[in-house]
């Protein structure tokens, strides 16, 4: 008899566990979720990355809303800052705005933020007109047996020195991509260059065409990360793919 009443009090204090288990689980969903419904952190890269914060991250926002348009921002070419700006998205394009609605001209537009402490890279972009003839990228194709280089028109460039050495480190974009013809399966690569040696390229199984879409310093941890386009370069949306990278400790990290 004393074994069965044993029995029965381990099983309802069984189920008593199961239910605070429970209950401190759903709390802490429950919670996650209204912290980012609360969390009015919004931060706009070009014309179709926005990002949203919560007290401990940032997340891609893959659709355009009348929560986020009805702020104002500060925006910023890099060099010119306008505050207290609405916005307006149309035809592929942000419009900008001030108090009486008179439009406000940012031509180079590169962000928007509210409620965002912000740190832009002044890095260079380049074009490479002759891929075939750059050293890197001769190298590159050489060392992976990739064929074809002379077919892989879209090259760019991106110089910044990251790692506060004196010297910049140079990251390479550049795809085979056509818009005009409609069935075709885009070839893609990116690597970057430290002190004149490739360090890192993207995973050679997974070709794409990559762009590099702005360097910032996202977290406020003073160190920049690189915002990459993975995808086509000249059909982006508000939920095209894109990665984060970081440079630290000489290495070049995707973190997400």
């Amino acid at each position: 008899m004393e074994s069965d009443i044993n029995k029965k009090k381990l099983l309802l204090a069984g189920i008593v566990l199961l239910f605070v288990i429970l209950f401190i689980i759903g709390h802490n969903i429950f919670t996650s979720k209204d912290k980012l419904k609360k969390s009015n952190n919004y931060l706009i890269l070009g014309n179709y990355l926005i990002f949203q914060k919560t007290n401990t991250d940032y997340m891609q926002i893959n659709k355009l809303s009348d929560d986020i348009l009805k702020y104002k921002y500060k925006i910023t070419d890099g060099t010119n800052v306008k505050d207290n700006i609405k916005m307006q998205f149309l035809n592929n394009r942000w419009y900008f705005f001030n108090d009486e609605y008179d439009e406000i001209d940012m031509p180079n537009f590169r962000c928007a933020s509210y409620n965002w402490d912000i740190d832009l890279a002044n890095y260079q972009k380049e074009i490479i007109n002759n891929p075939n003839e750059d050293p890197y990228i001769s190298e590159f194709f050489s060392d992976n047996e990739i064929e074809d280089i002379e077919t892989y028109k879209n090259a760019y460039v991106v110089s910044f020195d990251f790692d506060n050495d004196g010297n910049k480190e140079s990251i390479y974009t550049f795809n085979n991509y056509a818009l005009e013809v409609t069935e075709y399966s885009q070839d893609g690569y990116m690597f970057v260059v430290k002190d004149g040696n490739i360090i890192y390229h993207t995973n050679l199984e997974e070709t794409d065409a990559y762009t590099v879409m702005e360097i910032i310093d996202l977290d406020s941890d003073n160190n920049y990360e690189i915002i990459v386009n993975k995808g086509s370069k000249d059909l982006k949306t508000f939920n095209s793919k894109y990665q984060v990278y970081t440079f630290n400790n000489n290495k070049f990290n995707l973190v997400r």
